[in-house]
């Protein structure tokens, strides 16, 4: 059985976090205005190109850590890789970890004329024992 959760998250750029899919986790970037199909393909897989900013955080003690990071586009996003334990484990683990994601052919308009997100798919899956 999967383990499945959503986050609602505050930060500019992700709008939606699931994780828990065989999948790994997604991660909605904001792409600035896509104005169709092959306007996105040419997007949103610079959208699903993070850098990480050198922030991280443990969402499930001994199971779940975020990394978060920065498109070209100025969106931020809070992206899932795994237990990070220190400092310096983190410097390995999330530029390793945001390599994983990558654009998995869905986006959509937020606000129209100005703003529309690309999904971006990858990470670590999760699976309840």
């Amino acid at each position: 059985m999967l383990a499945k959760f959503a986050l609602r998250l505050g930060f500019v750029g992700a709008m939606l976090l699931t994780a828990g899919s065989a999948l790994g986790a997604t991660v909605n970037m904001d792409a600035g205005p896509i104005w169709n199909n092959d306007d996105a393909k040419a997007k949103c897989p610079a959208a699903c190109k993070v850098t990480w900013n050198g922030q991280w955080w443990t969402t499930v003690q001994g199971v779940m850590s975020v990394c978060q990071a920065t498109n070209s586009a100025k969106g931020t996003g809070v992206f899932p890789v795994g237990p990070i334990w220190n400092n310096d484990d983190a410097k390995t683990k999330c530029p390793s970890g945001l390599a994983t994601y990558s654009w998995n052919g869905q986006w959509w308009t937020t606000v129209p004329n100005q703003m529309s997100v690309c999904s971006c798919q990858g990470g670590p899956s999760t699976s309840a024992k």
